[in-house]
């Protein structure tokens, strides 16, 4: 049984499949119908279509290192650790694809992030997963007026507590070889930076 969230690749399959089957010569498409199809097709296309943000996204393309600064309490000062970043652009320039090689904790840390611009709701979107975890983290958010400075917000499950907690994730573009990621968890309205990330590109 498909499930709601099949539907839209279904009909965008069907959508895009119609115009390849000859209408029997005895039954033509009712000519009112051809306008509803066409802006079907038309919507689903732009939908689809990588546009000026993503563009954005691509200029992440590359191999970076990493210098880490995380508290794990805030009284105390960061652990500080260096690590590498490798990112492309997938499915037809689509997402930005980022993987995070690292030492956290004193143990060898990855983690796989997903990002991308949502056209029909308008705003960016993610997904982080690593391996000190079996979740998955989905993000989402906006770019400032300035456009260099991106921040982000989900929503994360606190392993001791099984608490629910805002994560916030700011992004800034220093510069074209330089970015600095900025992350907090948020309870109760008050925010704690738990992490800060500055990557410089290499290649």
């Amino acid at each position: 049984m498909r499930t709601r969230k099949a539907w839209p690749s279904l009909l965008l399959t069907l959508v895009l499949a119609v115009p390849a089957v000859a209408a029997p010569q005895d039954k033509p498409m009712a000519a009112s119908a051809a306008p509803a199809m066409d802006a079907m097709t038309e919507a689903y296309m732009k939908a689809a279509s990588p546009g000026p943000q993503h563009e954005r996204l691509a200029k992440m393309v590359g191999h970076w290192t990493t210098q880490t600064k995380m508290w794990m309490d805030p009284s105390k000062p960061p652990q500080e650790s260096t690590g590498t970043m490798d990112s492309a652009m997938a499915l037809g320039g689509r997402y930005l694809v980022s993987i995070h090689r690292g030492q956290m904790m004193g143990m060898a840390f990855e983690g796989h992030e997903l990002d991308g611009y949502d056209n029909v709701s308008g705003r960016y979107v993610g997904a982080w997963i690593d391996n000190m975890g079996t979740g998955v983290m989905s993000l989402t958010g906006d770019l400032d007026a300035s456009g260099k400075v991106m921040t982000m917000t989900g929503e994360i499950v606190d392993p001791l507590t099984h608490k629910k907690m805002t994560y916030k994730g700011v992004s800034t573009h220093v510069d074209d070889d330089t970015f600095r990621y900025d992350s907090y968890m948020v309870d109760g309205g008050k925010e704690v930076k738990v992490m800060e990330m500055t990557g410089k590109r290499v290649k």
